[in-house]
């Protein structure tokens, strides 16, 4: 089980960089440019991707008091991608750092952000977090392409298990 949530977290890393300096290239009207879809612009998705990958660290940590670090954030866009590998990376450590499977077999007792009481398996949460990143990188990718960037890499996990070879 370590070896394959590795793998995802890894994968996450990697495929969050790509979006991320293609985003940079960006201006300010790219990045906020309404283009519909759930978060309607490259920069609310990018933060929400951001935000859920923080809750879900935090939730593995225990913490009660979750903190939703895009509210009341005064940084530039690139301080909040910066944030947000920080954020993918700290998940990595956090798998790295498990002794053995049975880590990830242990249930975290959370709340929902509509303070509903729920409790996950250590592996589905890392496996539900790196998938929603997923789905929302794919959104990005389209939102590139509605703004015109023809030149984009491959966010594929096949992709990343190639290159990484």
């Amino acid at each position: 089980m370590k070896s394959l949530l590795l793998s995802f977290v890894n994968y996450n890393i990697w495929a969050n960089q790509r979006v991320i300096v293609l985003m940079q290239k960006l201006n300010e009207e790219q990045l906020t440019a309404d283009l519909g879809s759930s978060f309607h612009t490259l920069k609310d998705t990018a933060y929400h991707i951001w935000m859920a990958e923080s809750i879900w660290m935090q939730r593995l940590h225990l913490q009660e008091n979750i903190i939703l670090p895009h509210i009341d954030f005064a940084g530039s866009f690139q301080e909040a991608c910066t944030a947000w590998q920080n954020v993918s990376n700290e998940m990595a450590k956090f798998v790295n750092a498990q002794f053995d499977d049975r880590s990830f077999e242990h249930e975290v007792i959370y709340h929902t952000l509509k303070k509903e009481p729920m409790k996950s398996k250590v592996s589905d949460i890392i496996l539900h977090c790196m998938n929603h990143s997923t789905f929302h990188r794919g959104q990005i990718i389209h939102f590139l392409r509605q703004l015109g960037v023809t030149k984009l890499p491959s966010t594929d996990f096949i992709t990343y298990t190639r290159e990484k070879k």
